[in-house]
């Protein structure tokens, strides 16, 4: 039988052997010696992966066939050798290893031992933790783990509450969360001792004992959701901006961005270095085609015009920001040889002082509609190729944002979307269509999560359809990336006081914060309050709800059903707050309507039954 956490890290682990390594495995440096990890572990790796072993000083986990899209190259890669005092690194082995594979034999001989695995994450935190403590030994002179003290365990974890110094600021206590978790890879050494082959903690000896990690820094449960909403005076026109990108910038972009995809490339056209009379004339050819339409030569890169400025170009050469060698493309010319330019000058000055110079994509913009007045506006002016991939880049940042606000989903779950997510759209009785999108319920669940979907409304399906094209990902491939909408959010900010996105009319955002809590936290009290809220103003929040419900009817024990709980949760708060409002202004004799005097008295009546009842205290426990 397991014995509980709590006991694990309080009880004396009793008769604990010496610390001596002949006392206590014989010069044997693991049980685990030898062993495939992942096969020990029961993790699946990718077929031609490299399998880490115990004794290798590394342990490479970038194979892991099941890995979240959220586990990052960092926490694939275990480097015990970072662990100086050579003793100690088996010990931490053999932990972490105990963590992944709680139910092997060798593990279940160890009585304290957790029962419930652990993940290559959660135990990459471990690592990281241990190392600090184990290197921070080491710098205080302590070369056994059997000459810790509950002195040690005090100081190194008052040095490590504080944030690192910064230039300028004062040091930090850090949040009670983070030290706790130091706290408590100090203590889960003490019950995984009798594991350990060459060190352990002395007998009996059990860091802070009798308390746990949470109660030695003071750290307390969150019952309630602290996460804050987004503000409306940023959530407004952060929608406007986002479900204008996607719908009538996406698709003209989209369009461009495919052209620019199939217009020539260096690759396969014909070599240039010795450019001949031929050659010569179908470079002019492209010149004279350009002047006879009078459309301007292609404008370089903004990079490109550094780089000639800082190989001693002058400022007011004439071709200073001409693209030649993309006019060499149009002639099926890989690119013109430097030396051959002076040649092609006199050619080439007389087209700039004719049609000029531009970019050389989107030069027949389609017309829009401003996002501020309605008034028709070309969608661009004419872009490099450089300038469209990064207007690409901030589209792409508005369909991973407005997918964010409008489904709820978290972060581990918007990185799961890949190309291919989007499942065909089912009919529905009484007219319309439902949209769905698959991707993976991570939180909670085993190491790289269950298959999930969600139900969503037609905006997303668009995002997704418009992220795919922009991406053109393969099948399986993730479309949004890191999904960091904290930092998604400041760079769109910035972009927007840039001249493309003036022209159109965006709004300029406020100051944040936002991330993907924010967002699902919004979206869960807008859904309570409805029909009104500022969401609805921007989103038939009808369609959100109905998709969101039906999601939660499609896979009861899904992703999509712990958001209906929260949005419950929050629209109980939400009738809670009216009933308490009522109630006060009750007290307070303000003066009612008659036609409104009935209603107040009851909702009177149910908060009187209520405050007495103790049932606005009671804490709601949703799976979250």
């Amino acid at each position: 039988m397991s014995i509980p956490v709590s006991a694990a890290l309080s009880e004396p682990l009793g008769a604990v052997a010496a610390t001596d390594p002949a006392a206590v495995g014989g010069g044997a440096p693991s049980v685990f010696a030898g062993a495939d990890v992942c096969r020990t572990a029961g993790l699946t790796l990718r077929p031609g992966a490299v399998r880490p072993v115990y004794d290798d000083e590394r342990w490479d986990f970038g194979g892991l066939a099941d890995a979240p899209q959220e586990m990052t190259e960092r926490e694939k890669l275990w480097d015990f050798s970072a662990i100086d005092n050579p003793r100690w690194r088996p010990v931490i082995k053999d932990l972490l290893l105990g963590l992944l594979a709680p139910h092997d034999e060798r593990v279940l001989t160890v009585p304290a031992a957790f029962r419930t695995v652990r993940s290559p994450r959660t135990c990459y935190l471990y690592l990281r933790r241990a190392i600090a403590w184990c290197n921070w030994l080491t710098a205080h002179d302590v070369t056994t783990l059997g000459e810790v003290t509950q002195a040690h365990c005090e100081a190194f974890l008052e040095q490590h509450s504080w944030s690192h110094p910064e230039t300028g600021q004062s040091r930090r206590r850090l949040a009670r969360s983070t030290t706790s978790n130091l706290a408590k890879a100090i203590q889960v050494l003490a019950p995984y001792g009798p594991l350990f082959l060459a060190d352990r903690y002395r007998p009996g000896f059990v860091p802070w004992a009798g308390r746990t990690a949470s109660q030695v820094t003071g750290r307390k449960a969150n019952i309630e959701n602290s996460t804050p909403p987004v503000p409306e005076h940023i959530l407004a026109p952060l929608l406007a901006n986002t479900l204008y990108l996607v719908e009538t910038v996406g698709p003209h972009l989209a369009e461009e961005h495919d052209r620019l995809r199939a217009s020539p490339t260096e690759a396969g056209l014909s070599n240039a270095a010795h450019f001949g009379a031929a050659r010569l004339a179908r470079f002019e050819a492209a010149v004279d085609a350009l002047r006879s339409r009078g459309a301007p030569l292609p404008r370089s890169s903004e990079a490109i015009v550094g780089q000639r400025l800082a190989a001693g170009w002058d400022p007011h050469d004439p071709l200073l920001r001409v693209h030649v060698n993309l006019i060499a493309r149009q002639a099926r010319i890989r690119r013109l040889p430097a030396h051959q330019l002076p040649q092609m000058r006199p050619v080439l000055h007389a087209a700039v002082a004719e049609v000029g110079v531009a970019g050389w994509w989107g030069r027949d913009a389609a017309p829009v509609p401003r996002a501020d007045t309605g008034e028709p506006v070309a969608w661009t002016e004419p872009l490099t190729a450089e300038e469209l991939q990064r207007a690409v880049g901030y589209v792409l940042l508005a369909a991973q944002i407005l997918t964010t606000a409008t489904t709820g989903m978290r972060r581990c779950e918007l990185m799961e979307i890949t190309a291919g997510s989007r499942l065909p759209a089912r009919e529905v009785h009484g007219g319309g269509r439902r949209f769905r999108l698959a991707s993976r319920l991570i939180k909670h669940q085993r190491f790289g999560g269950i298959p999930d979907e969600w139900v969503v409304i037609e905006q997303v399906d668009r995002a997704v359809a418009l992220a795919e094209r922009l991406t053109g990902a393969a099948p399986g491939q993730p479309l949004f990336g890191a999904v960091l909408i904290g930092t998604s959010y400041h760079n769109l900010r910035a972009w927007l006081t840039e001249p493309f996105a003036r022209r159109l009319g965006l709004a300029a955002l406020p100051a944040g914060p936002v991330n993907a809590r924010m967002l699902r936290r919004t979206l869960a009290q807008e859904m309570a309050k409805r029909p009104g809220g500022l969401l609805a103003a921007k989103i038939h929040l009808k369609h959100v709800s109905v998709a969101t419900t039906e999601g939660y009817a499609h896979r009861p024990g899904g992703s999509q059903a712990l958001f209906r709980a929260e949005v419950e949760h929050a629209e109980h708060q939400h009738h809670l707050e009216l009933t308490v409002a009522a109630f006060r202004d009750y007290q307070n004799s303000q003066e009612l309507h008659q036609a409104g005097g009935e209603t107040a008295g009851r909702l009177v009546s149910m908060s009187s039954e209520w405050l007495v009842s103790g049932r606005c205290h009671r804490p709601l426990d949703l799976p979250i």
